[in-house]
């Protein structure tokens, strides 16, 4: 199976207070079948343009997700959890 990675851009409130909305997200993936074998946290950065009024973003990636994931992707994509800016 191909590895693909995932990258989530948080609200720069969430900063400090990473830890609950990212658990939110390992929980989504795993329950779907997903094996995170690598995180990665980047750090809050200056985006290249204006999401939802913001310039800046707490990046966070995980990679080597060992299956490709429709449930997850789908839900994501009709109502995305609050306080996440792009993912």
């Amino acid at each position: 199976m191909r590895p693909y990675e995932l990258s989530i851009l948080f609200h720069p409130d969430l900063e400090m207070n990473l830890d609950p909305a990212l658990e939110k997200v390992k929980k989504l993936l795993e329950s779907n079948g997903a094996n995170i074998t690598k995180e990665d946290n980047e750090g809050k950065k200056r985006l290249a343009y204006q999401i939802n009024k913001q310039d800046f973003a707490v990046y966070r990636s995980t990679s080597k997700i060992l299956q490709y994931i429709t449930t997850s992707s789908s839900s994501f994509r009709r109502k995305p959890p609050p306080r996440f800016l792009r993912y």
